[in-house]
């Protein structure tokens, strides 16, 4: 019998006794053996991937010394199945500052935090954040309690061309929420109602 170049799966050469069954099981078996192979690396890169994951920049207005910030950040629309975890960075263009989130946790968006604790006033201020959903069924990848619910927005994007334009977004609100921000554009969006 001769074999494949790529799998060495076995055929029957003209030259073999005439024998179907026997040459279709070893070719079955070798097939099998090769897509198993094949299943199980597939299985073993894929569980190194996120099941889904966005990034984005978020500009927040110039802070006072010993003054923070908030803005809401929409997620691109129904990219996320369970609310994701969140990686934030804060930079500004002359200080230092800190960021991060509120802590709550949603499928369509999140509270971006910066605070300068320096001296001067921090300028061209941005959190730059990363949501990712390690499961199907888990942000973490593991169990986690419900979120608390607290009053929220509709916010809707219309800056032309942006995957979320159109959509309405229910968003959390709160007095220190500046803005809200599209996570696909980057834009604030000013279309806020009442949800």
């Amino acid at each position: 019998m001769g074999t494949t170049p790529n799998f060495a799966w076995p055929y029957p050469e003209l030259t073999d006794p005439p024998d179907g069954a026997t040459q279709m099981k070893t070719l079955a078996n070798a097939a099998d053996a090769s897509v198993k192979t094949i299943d199980t690396a597939q299985k073993a890169t894929a569980a190194k991937v996120p099941f889904a994951i966005a990034a984005g920049k978020a500009t927040i207005a110039d802070r006072n010394p010993d003054q923070g910030g908030s803005v809401t950040v929409t997620y691109p629309v129904g990219r996320f199945t369970q609310a994701p975890v969140i990686t934030t960075g804060a930079v500004t263009v002359n200080s230092y500052a800190a960021s991060g989130t509120d802590g709550s946790t949603s499928l369509v968006s999140f509270v971006a935090k910066i605070y300068n604790p320096g001296s001067i006033v921090a300028t061209g201020c941005a959190v730059h954040w990363l949501a990712v959903q390690m499961t199907s069924s888990s942000g973490p990848g593991r169990a986690e309690p419900a979120a608390d619910t607290g009053p929220t927005v509709d916010a809707t994007c219309h800056t032309p061309d942006c995957a979320n334009a159109g959509h309405t977004i229910t968003v959390p609100t709160a007095p220190d929420i500046e803005a809200v921000i599209c996570g696909v554009c980057g834009q604030p969006i000013t279309d806020i109602a009442p949800a």
